[in-house]
C-alpha cells in the first residue's frame, strides 16, 4: 500500500479523532481512516512510502504496526501480510458464529412461544431454519417437504 497525504480529519460516533489519508492499494485510489495511534506512525513516514499495515491483538488491546516495504526483506513482509490475512479470517469467522447464534436465538424464542418441546426434533428444525436463513439454501439430504415452511 502506498500512503499519500493526509486529506482531512473527523470525529467518529464515539468521539475519537480519525485522520483520513489518501492511499493507493492494488492500483486503486482509496481513503484510509486512521486512528490517532495509527496516525502517529503514518505521519513519521516519508511521502508516498510503500508500507504494510497490520493490526495485532494483545489480550484486550490492539496494536498497529506500520512497516516500510523497502526497510525489510520480502520474507518478513510476506509473513506480516499472512498474519494480517489470518487475523481478518479469524475476525470473519467470529462474526459468522455471532450471526448464527443470533439467528438461532430468534428461532428458539419463537419455538418457545409456540410451546414446542425442547427435544432433538425441535433443535434439528431450528438448525434447518438457521442454515436456510444464513445460506438461502435448503439443508443437504433433507427433502423440501421436511422444512418447517
Amino acid at each position: 500500500m502506498r500512503v499519500g497525504d493526509e486529506v482531512g480529519k473527523r470525529e467518529n460516533q464515539f468521539g475519537s479523532k480519525e485522520i483520513l489519508y489518501k492511499v493507493t492499494y492494488l492500483d486503486e485510489e482509496r481513503t484510509l481512516v486512521a486512528s490517532e495511534a495509527l496516525d502517529r506512525q503514518l505521519s513519521a513516514l516519508p511521502p508516498d512510502a510503500d508500507v504494510v499495515i497490520s493490526l495485532t491483538k494483545e489480550g484486550n488491546k490492539s496494536r498497529w504496526s506500520v512497516i516500510r516495504q523497502d526497510a525489510y526483506d520480502e520474507t518478513y513482509v510476506k509473513q506480516i501480510k499472512k498474519e494480517s490475512s489470518q487475523m481478518q479470517s479469524d475476525y470473519n469467522t467470529q462474526r459468522n458464529k455471532e450471526a448464527e447464534g443470533k439467528v438461532r436465538h430468534g428461532f428458539a424464542v419463537e419455538c418457545y412461544k409456540m410451546e414446542k418441546p425442547l427435544n432433538k426434533a425441535t433443535t434439528e428444525e431450528i438448525n434447518r431454519w438457521v442454515q436456510y436463513v444464513l445460506t438461502g439454501e435448503v439443508s443437504e439430504g433433507k427433502p423440501k417437504e421436511d422444512l418447517p415452511f
